[in-house]
This record gives structure tokens, C-alpha cells and sequence, in this order.
């Protein structure tokens, strides 16, 4: 309570008292997600671009002459990655919805994890190619769920900031890569296994072990986050509802403004925006930038007579 000049005493109005607690809440519980949720997607995010250009650095230490592959066959193992990577990024996003991010997301997480260690354990060029398909199929999958799972917790505004600290990990992962590979090929011809290989085994067991400790910290919605009370909880979907995001409490249940089905004309009208375009422009070239680096920079460095450390 205040005193003011005249002497007489200033309350605080209960709106002001209400609205000071809901925004402690709402820091709070902002708070315990972002400790959690982004940490982990990031994380799940780092190890998708780690086991996916790995390719780039383990064909200059091995891959390339014990499986007999010409530059041409490196190439063609690169396509059949991202041709089932692009296909399975809408149907991934459709079926979190009925089983629940917090299953899904880890899961793939896992088994593109024993997918990437099976890399490790090929003798032939063909079988190679089978299993970069798989990681293709799976890896697809990421990306799209995330930000879709993201926008279960996060306003609009809050959304931006959050994506782009995900999205930054392949940055880290470019910076990271190499120096792994270097530090783990020096395994070479322990149990029968060359280098290139146990860059795959370890990296593989690495992601498959996260994806584990994600299905039991991971949850699928607001209501299964058991770190949140009642209370928070509640806030948060009002949150959401307010800024006019989709009902998503619940990956099963929707409103009627918001329908589990998307209709033609929203189809349309995304396609037509302004902002979709501009976007996938923008994303286009520059994971067209940052890929190729990924996979031929490796190549480039080492071809102007640099050893494997320099490289």
C-alpha cells in the first residue's frame, strides 16, 4: 500500500494485482518449455544434419575406394537420400497428429539412429544406397514436425526466435562434423571395423541414445508436460487461443475455426502468399548453400593436398 501526497493510502486495483500474477505465470511457464522443449529439439535437430552429411567427410577417409564407388555412385547415394527426404515431410506432419509428438519425434529420432549405425556395418555400394534411403525417409520427417510441435507451446511471435535457435544447430553441426570424423577414424582397424565405419557406429549410437532419453522427457502436448501446473498449463492454451493459434492442446482435438483437415482454398491461398514465396525462396537457396558445402567441401580441401587433419 502507498502513501499519496495528501497523506491517504493507494491500493493496487485486483486487476493490476490479477494481471501482475498471470504475467509471473506466464514467464514461468515460457520458462520450464524452453529449458525443455527447445534444448531437445535442437538437440534432435543437431543430430539429424550430423548423421545426414556425414557422407561428405567419411568418403575422403575410406568410404569411397572400400566400396568402390565412382564419383558418380557418391552422387547418386546424396539423391536417394533427399528424393524420400522431401516426399515424407507432409504425410510425417499429418500422422504426429494421431499419434503425438512426443511419441513420433523420438521415435524416428531412434530408428534413423540404427539406421546411420547400419551405415557403418555396409560391404557394398548397392546396400549403402538402401540404407540412405531409409535415413531419407525418416530424417524427412523432422524438420516439419518440429515446428509444427513448436507451435503447440509458442505464440507466434515467441515462435521466430525459437525456430531459428533449432535451425541455427546446422551451423554447429557443419563446425562439429569434421572434427568428430577426424577424431574418430583414428579407431581404424579396431574389431575388424576402418574408420569410415566407426564414424557411423558412434555417431548412430550417439543419436539412437537421445532419441531414447527424448520418448521418456519428451511430451507430446500442453496437458502431458508434467513439469507444469494446472494453472500453467492453463495459461498457456489461453495464450495460444488468443493469438489466434490453433487449438493444439491436444493433437487430437481441434475447433471448428481451426479444422483437423485443411481445405483447398487454404492451400491456395498459401501457395499465392507473398511471405510463403519469399521464404521458400530464401530457404531453398541457402540449404542449397549449405548442403553442398556439407557434402563436397571435404572433397574440395583434400583435393588441393591437404592431409585429413588440415582438411
Amino acid at each position: 500500500m502507498a502513501m499519496q501526497p495528501g497523506g491517504s493510502a493507494r491500493k493496487k486495483s485486483p486487476d493490476n494485482l490479477a494481471d501482475s500474477s498471470r504475467a509471473l505465470l506466464e514467464k514461468r511457464a515460457l520458462l520450464k518449455l524452453d529449458l525443455l522443449i527447445i534444448p531437445m529439439s535442437s538437440l534432435f535437430y543437431f543430430l539429424s544434419y550430423l548423421d545426414r552429411s556425414n557422407l561428405g567427410n567419411v568418403r575422403i577417409v575410406g568410404l569411397q575406394k572400400d566400396l568402390h564407388m565412382s564419383d558418380q555412385d557418391f552422387s547418386m547415394a546424396l539423391t536417394v537420400t533427399l528424393i524420400p527426404y522431401i516426399l515424407v515431410e507432409l504425410p510425417s506432419s499429418l500422422l504426429m497428429r494421431r499419434i503425438g509428438a512426443g511419441v513420433q519425434i523420438p521415435s524416428i529420432v531412434i530408428i534413423w539412429g540404427l539406421v546411420t549405425l547400419l551405415q557403418g556395418l555396409v560391404h557394398s555400394y548397392h546396400v549403402l544406397l538402401t540404407t540412405r534411403f531409409f535415413l531419407g525417409l525418416l530424417e524427412g520427417g523432422l524438420y516439419p514436425a518440429l515446428v509444427l510441435y513448436l507451435s503447440m507451446f509458442y505464440s507466434r511471435t515467441e515462435l521466430q526466435l525459437r525456430i531459428a535457435f533449432f535451425f541455427s544447430t546446422v551451423c554447429l553441426a557443419g563446425v562439429t562434423s569434421g572434427l568428430l570424423t577426424y577424431a574418430i577414424i583414428k579407431l581404424d582397424g579396431y574389431w575388424g571395423h576402418s574408420g569410415w565405419s566407426w564414424v557411423f557406429l558412434i555417431e548412430g549410437s550417439i543419436t539412437s541414445v537421445f532419441g531414447m532419453i527424448g520418448l521418456l522427457l519428451l511430451p507430446s502436448d500442453i496437458k502431458t508436460v508434467k513439469f507444469l501446473t494446472e494453472e500453467e498449463q492453463s495459461i498457456v492454451v489461453s495464450r495460444l487461443q488468443s493469438n489466434d493459434i490453433s487449438n493444439l492442446a491436444s493433437p487430437t482435438s481441434f475447433t471448428k475455426e481451426f479444422p483437423a483437415k485443411s481445405t483447398s482454398q487454404q492451400f491456395w491461398e498459401a501457395l499465392k502468399s507473398p511471405h510463403v514465396v519469399i521464404l521458400t525462396a530464401a530457404h531453398f537457396f541457402s540449404a542449397f548453400n549449405i548442403s553442398s558445402l556439407a557434402y563436397f567441401s571435404p572433397t574440395i580441401i583434400n583435393s588441393v593436398s591437404f592431409d585429413l587433419g588440415t582438411t
